[in-house]
């Protein structure tokens, strides 16, 4: 009696009195009574302080790989190993200090006199949290093993394998979110045991990081995934990627098939890894390809398949991969031009306002191609110029980027003061091989690509430029790039109530006083500025400065890049200085200043943009100053959570990459998906 309670108190415990097994990947309590594993933690996960309260880490938290009905009375431990007991009931869990996660042998022995007839069951319920927005999972059933897979919205998962004691094996599973909780419920058929006959039954747990969901684990606590574009052209590359990932460290080797190189990847425990192939397809039709990881030894570990649509026709994925967006083209005199916008039905004049004169004159001296425009346009509509120099709209939900031509859509800015907007986007800078790029993939809440096209201006006088254009007006919003390597792109901000109320007061007590801001400062800022300095110089001017609420991106051909996190003429002007391992980004949070303003807004949008910029170094391996356009490319298309392309369900903002935008200063062209480019061909455009 004496050596088991010396045991009992050697036992790590957690202040719930629940027993504590961990090394440095995973930290797992386990119930003594019922043998239930109540938390399971990937110490690798990602952490930040918007979801460090909300989840962070947790795989799972509830009651675990429970043994139905099972009381246990006695607890031992030994290094890596738990033990706990109860007559004829025995559970072992056992830990290595490289694994991530654990392994579980479970022993029924019939200590009666008489038969037993006993059906057993495992049984899992994972506790319903308000910060698990939803929760992706799988499992099945074959023979006598069985698997069960959940994977959380920031990436974190598990995957729990079994055999049964007899076969088949029958499973259950029930995927909850939010209050709700997930269920997991195995079953082995009725079986007699005689007396002094010992049943026994065994499961492993993989605890990850940046893994995927699967229909098809390895036998061996490996995940597997593949992602095929879903379309493609006979002898032009279609992107592959695999993404893998493992319970115990180990060099894997992904084969392809058909053949497209093989990649060797050395795997941390827990850690998901992504490798990126090109397959050439020879013929029309299906492309099929397998991915197969192998170690050392040639041992197959996990097999991944994908397929894509090669030069289709009539099908419906290969109308949506050969899509374009609208597309709009101005060139000539800005008097052309503004003639042309009113040919289009772009421009339209309105009763002019007694100050109209006075801000025309400012336009004239300060922005004169904008003045030239207007000139043309009311040319063309037989009226005085007056009457299309107009004040900005009144009210925060109708200003977006300056004076207004014509009547703008309500817009809904992503704030604590305002319900979410539908748009979202992160735009990302990189610095490689193929010069500075900026890498926008924009987002809404749902797959509707309304209102978003093309935009190419080639005037006579100022700097010719293209842009990527969105609501509210269709044609004077967007972000893009210049003939001299300028480009814009930008993201719903997001930032906190105070900081909107303070710079909507603001830029409301400016306007209302009579002074002026830019007018379509997207348009302008491409026509008059060749680099970021001009561009910040242009945001600022102490007389007609930049009204915009978002978060900007600037990229020049010199490799200077800056963020303008804004509230109408309230600003932080953040430039690149080159430090820290990771990419410069301008996504859904703003970046607190020491004053208070400029803290982020709702979490779920903030985690999904800081989720992204961890993906991008920890497993596409981003290093900025060496990404290619190639590379650029591929990052775009990854997928999981914290990745580039999404799909509404696996991230924490739910939200839907409508566009992929990638513009290269050196060359000035701007290439774009209308939809994601896993599923839409993304088309070069040219300032030609």
């Amino acid at each position: 009696m004496i050596a088991r309670i010396a045991l009992l108190l050697a036992l790590a415990v957690s202040p719930s009195g629940e027993l504590v097994l961990e090394n440095e990947f995973v930290r797992l309590a386990v119930d003594a009574k019922s043998g239930a594993v109540t938390s399971l933690i990937a110490k690798k996960a990602p952490s930040f302080p918007v979801i460090a309260e909300r989840g962070a880490g947790v795989a799972g938290r509830g009651t675990l790989f429970a043994w139905d009905g099972a009381a246990f009375e006695t607890a031992d431990r030994s290094p890596g190993e738990l033990v706990i007991r109860s007559k004829g009931r025995e559970r072992r869990i056992r830990m290595d200090p490289q694994e991530s996660g654990f392994r579980l042998q479970d022993t029924l022995r019939n200590e009666g006199p008489e038969p037993q007839r006993l059906q057993v069951r495992g049984r899992s319920r994972i506790d319903g949290e308000k910060w698990r927005l939803k929760m992706l999972g799988s499992s099945g059933a074959r023979a006598q093993d069985f698997y069960w897979r959940t994977v959380t919205l920031y990436g974190v998962g598990f995957l729990y394998q079994g055999r049964a004691p007899a076969g088949p094996a029958t499973v259950e599973h029930k995927l909850g979110a939010g209050a709700s909780p997930s269920e997991f419920v195995w079953d082995a058929p009725a079986m007699t045991v005689a007396p002094g006959q010992t049943v026994s039954w065994t499961g492993a747990v993989l605890v990850d990081v940046w893994g995927r969901d699967t229909q098809a684990p390895g036998p061996d606590r490996v995940i597997l995934t593949a992602d095929l574009r879903v379309a493609g052209t006979v002898g032009e590359p279609v992107p592959a990627a695999a993404t893998v990932v493992s319970a115990t460290p180990r060099r894997v080797k992904i084969v392809t098939s058909p053949p497209a190189g093989d990649a060797e990847l050395d795997l941390v425990p827990g850690v998901a890894r992504i490798a990126f192939f090109d397959f050439v397809p020879k013929a029309k039709g299906e492309l099929k390809v397998t991915f197969t990881a192998v170690d050392a030894a040639g041992k197959e570990l996990a097999r991944a398949g994908a397929s894509a649509l090669i030069d289709g026709g009539a099908e419906e994925a290969w109308k949506v991969y050969t899509r374009r967006m609208p597309e709009q083209v101005y060139r000539g005199t800005w008097r052309e031009i503004g003639a042309q916008l009113v040919k289009s039905g772009k421009l339209g004049a309105k009763v002019a306002d007694p100050t109209a004169g006075e801000r025309l004159a400012l336009y004239r001296r300060k922005f004169p191609f904008y003045a030239e425009m207007l000139e043309g346009a009311a040319q063309a509509l037989g009226v005085e110029p007056e009457r299309l120099a107009l004040p900005p709209p009144r009210g925060p939900e109708l200003r977006f980027g300056g004076q207004g031509l014509q009547p703008m859509e309500p817009v809904r800015l992503h704030a604590e003061a305002n319900p979410p907007t539908a748009e979202a986007c992160m735009d990302v800078f990189f610095d490689g091989p193929d010069g500075p790029i900026n890498a926008f993939s924009k987002e809404r809440e749902n797959a509707n690509l309304g209102g978003l096209g093309y935009l190419k201006v080639k005037p006579t006088r100022g700097y010719a430029y293209q842009m990527y254009i969105m609501p509210p007006r269709n044609w004077s919003h967007g972000y893009g790039v210049n003939s001299e390597g300028l480009s814009t792109s930008g993201a719903t901000l997001n930032c906190d109530g105070e900081t909107t109320r303070k710079g909507r007061a603001v830029t409301a007590d400016w306007i209302q006083s009579g002074k002026a801001v830019a007018p379509i400062p997207m348009n302008m800022i491409l026509a008059m500025c060749k680099n970021v300095d001009e561009a910040i110089a242009f945001i600022e001017d102490a007389e007609a400065p930049l009204d915009f609420e978002g978060n900007l991106l600037l990229v020049d051909r010199a490799g200077k890049a800056a963020r303008v996190e804004s509230v109408g003429i309230f600003r932080q002007v953040i430039r690149h200085d080159g430090k820290g391992p990771g990419c410069f980004v301008a996504g859904n949070y703003a970046n607190p200043r020491t004053d208070g303003f400029f803290r982020p807004g709702t979490w779920e949008w903030a985690a999904n943009t800081m989720l992204r910029e961890r993906f991008l170094t920890e497993v596409v391996g981003v290093k900025p100053d060496r990404m290619s356009l190639k590379d650029v490319f591929r990052a775009m298309e990854t997928h999981a959570a914290g990745g580039m392309c999404q799909h509404v369900v696996e991230n924490p903002g739910s939200l839907y990459s409508s566009t992929s935008f990638v513009a290269v200063t050196r060359t000035s062209e701007l290439w774009l998906s209308h939809g994601p480019p896993c599923q839409v061909r993304t088309l070069k455009y040219t300032l030609d």
